[in-house]
């Protein structure tokens, strides 16, 4: 029952969050848009890689790697609605989100080496027969991509293939 109220709680903690996000026209500087940008990525793109290699590691998907999905598309959302929504201050949010990809694509060995020590940490591996691959991280940018684009994600890219 505590889970079922948690989650409840963080539905309506979203949804509100969410509603004063688009109610609200946002004002950043440049900085501080790159600043968000890279909260919310680099968040996503770490929980993202957990999960990929939870599903690699794993022949059933476990509750953990529904876990790191549903993280991924809460931290997405709340990318897309900050980089979607009309902003004061600045106009150029392409650039700005480039300047954000590179330096988090800088960060890409640290995360995969958060995403190993977690699986080191809640299930015990010390040695590990797969690896976070170059189509991990494609895969991630083609979901950040689509959403840009204002298209679907490919249910594939989010663990949906099984």
């Amino acid at each position: 029952m505590k889970k079922r109220q948690l989650q409840v709680a963080h539905d309506l903690l979203t949804q509100y969050i969410n509603k004063a996000v688009l109610t609200e026209r946002m004002a950043y500087n440049r900085e501080q848009f790159i600043d968000n940008l890279e909260h919310y990525l680099l968040g996503a793109i770490g929980e993202f890689y957990k999960a990929r290699l939870a599903e690699k590691i794993f022949e059933n998907r476990n509750q953990d790697v529904n876990h790191w999905y549903k993280e991924v598309n809460t931290l997405l959302h709340g990318f897309e609605q900050m980089y979607l929504h009309e902003i004061r201050g600045f106009k150029d949010k392409e650039k700005a989100f480039n300047v954000a990809k590179v330096w988090i694509d800088s960060m890409d060995d640290e995360r995969k080496k958060r995403a190993f020590k977690a699986m080191r940490d809640d299930f015990g591996f010390n040695e590990f027969a797969h690896d976070i691959t170059a189509q991990d991280n494609a895969d991630f940018w083609a979901i950040v991509g689509n959403l840009l684009d204002d298209k679907p994600i490919e249910p594939y890219l989010l663990g949906m293939k099984h």
